[in-house]
């Protein structure tokens, strides 16, 4: 049983010295965004908690909570080798000092590390579906200039109406909202629907 807690401290402590040293030690938090679609609550509820539980699941499986769990297993294990416990006692002790290693030491560590973490962005092709504020008229071939909230920054870009709302007598006028279908980030341009 000792040969196992010191293989898994020495799996635990090279884990997480080479996630360190190769920037790796991540978790992954997933926060889906929320819809505004015609959800019912008891549906938006049961999402929301099997996303959860895949988010649990998913920071199980990720390389920074294995090794810190067999650092914690091992740990306790070698521990607890003075005591002459029975095996069966001593693997369920090393199980639960992992988990508490994990639950109270690591984890709160991270929480604190990701605070100071800059929220990553969303870029100019998370606009999809989002609204968008024309600045000038659109001309007669249905371009235009609109203006989007990226990442709490304004960004002015060319627009295209689409097709089918082109076909209106009316063209796009300035400060009427439309809604974003489509982002070219090579092109800086985007095509828009209106409202």
């Amino acid at each position: 049983m000792y040969t196992i807690c010191s293989i898994l401290l020495l799996i635990g402590v090279l884990g997480l010295v080479a996630q360190t040293l190769l920037g790796g030690a991540h978790i992954g938090h997933a926060h889906g965004g929320h819809g505004h679609g015609g959800h019912t609550q008891g549906q938006h509820h049961s999402e929301h908690s099997s996303g959860r539980d895949f988010s649990m699941l998913w920071s199980l499986l990720s390389p920074l909570t294995f090794f810190s769990l067999c650092l914690g297993i091992g740990a306790t294990g070698l521990l607890l080798k003075h005591l002459h416990l029975a095996t069966g006692i001593v693997a369920a002790a090393a199980l639960l000092g992992g988990v508490v290693f994990y639950t109270l030491l690591i984890r709160p560590l991270l929480g604190l590390v990701f605070k100071f973490a800059s929220k990553p962005s969303g870029a100019l092709e998370g606009m999809l579906a989002r609204e968008a504020e024309a600045l000038t008229s659109f001309d007669t071939q249905g371009k235009g200039l609109v203006r989007l909230t990226v990442d709490g920054q304004i960004v002015r870009i060319i627009a295209t109406l689409e097709d089918s709302d082109r076909a209106d007598a009316l063209p796009v006028q300035r400060g009427e909202k439309l809604t974003v279908t489509s982002v070219d980030g090579h092109t800086n341009s985007c095509h828009v629907t209106r409202l």
